[in-house]
């Protein structure tokens, strides 16, 4: 599906400027619907239940396709709009229709992770599936491409001698994240499991 403005391809919507924010606005968009029925359920249900209902409907519709989209390419107008949606939905789940409940506090009770750590988990996680079990040419790219940087022991460096350059949505500039966060605890022996419960205690998921 495109025009002249767009295109959307496997329900992601990239922009003619090659940008993802109006496939953000419209996730939000869809997402909020969700909350507005969690607003309407409180009455009838626990908050247990309501986080079930919010986890699998509201943040499973918002984070569909996230490693693709949800980039630093994002404006700052989108991440705020990201935020106001995360926990409007996490205050109808926990009944706070006065908004009396800190931030912190409402993901630290949800254990959910803020826009930004989605965006970081989402992104480091696949870059690590990628970089320990695919043969692609893209993963034999990036593997060349990776190295550890010795001031900083156990950072990941992304280096920049790609050809194609896309603005801000350049893969070395999408992975800009994983020289944010350490790796001293990976290990190749770790299970995918272990490696993503690691990975979000180190990003700080509920926290």
């Amino acid at each position: 599906m495109f025009n002249e403005r767009n295109i959307k391809a496997l329900g992601v919507k990239i922009s003619h400027d090659l940008s993802f924010d109006s496939h953000a606005l419209e996730a939000i968009a869809k997402a909020s619907r969700t909350t507005h029925l969690v607003s309407h359920l409180g009455r009838w249900f626990k908050t247990d239940d309501l986080m079930k209902i919010v986890t699998s409907k509201f943040f499973g519709q918002l984070y569909y396709a996230s490693p693709v989209w949800m980039t630093n390419g994002l404006k700052s107008t989108t991440w705020k709009a990201l935020n106001r949606a995360h926990y409007k939905a996490l205050r109808a789940a926990f009944k706070d229709r006065s908004c009396e409940m800190h931030k912190d506090d409402l993901n630290r009770l949800s254990k959910r992770a803020t826009p930004l750590q989605w965006a970081k988990y989402s992104t480091t996680s696949c870059a690590i599936k990628l970089l320990r079990k695919a043969e692609t040419p893209l993963a034999i790219q990036m593997k060349n491409k990776m190295y550890v940087n010795d001031r900083k022991p156990h950072r990941g460096k992304f280096i920049n001698t790609t050809l194609t350059k896309i603005g801000r949505e350049a893969l070395p500039y999408r992975l800009n994240t994983l020289s944010e966060l350490t790796f001293d605890w990976l290990d190749e022996n770790l299970s995918d499991n272990e490696i993503r419960v690691n990975l979000k205690r180190h990003i700080g998921f509920g926290l």
